[in-house]
């Protein structure tokens, strides 16, 4: 009795094996043929508007895109600690900006600064 249950349970298995084998081919396939059809509608497309110099820019695009080189998904190097001001550092935050507006503040201070 077990052995026939064993026995259909590995039938059962092998053939939603095939049948999962079987859909991925055709979904395979189907994306394929859909891109396939998006290409050529878009050439048509780039041939109608700028004629065989666009076929080429569009060939061009997307050979590029297919075959560039990804950017890399983790830092290049490791992080250093940075030192004095860069780019994005503001030596006059928002927070910080009232103290520097004329006629407010020690006006002795606005005076040593600005003589």
């Amino acid at each position: 009795m077990r052995r026939q249950i064993v026995s259909k349970l590995r039938r059962a298995a092998s053939a939603l094996r095939t049948a999962m084998l079987l859909a991925w081919l055709i979904l395979l396939i189907a994306a394929g043929a859909l891109m396939l059809i998006v290409a050529l509608i878009v050439a048509t497309l780039a041939h109608a508007a700028f004629g065989w110099w666009g076929v080429a820019v569009v060939a061009a695009f997307v050979l590029a895109a297919i075959f560039g080189k990804d950017p890399p998904t983790e830092p290049t190097s490791p992080r250093r600690k940075r030192k004095g001001l860069h780019l994005n550092d503001d030596p006059n935050p928002w927070y910080m900006q009232s103290q520097y507006r004329f006629g407010s503040g020690n006006s002795a201070a606005h005076n040593r600064w600005h003589k």
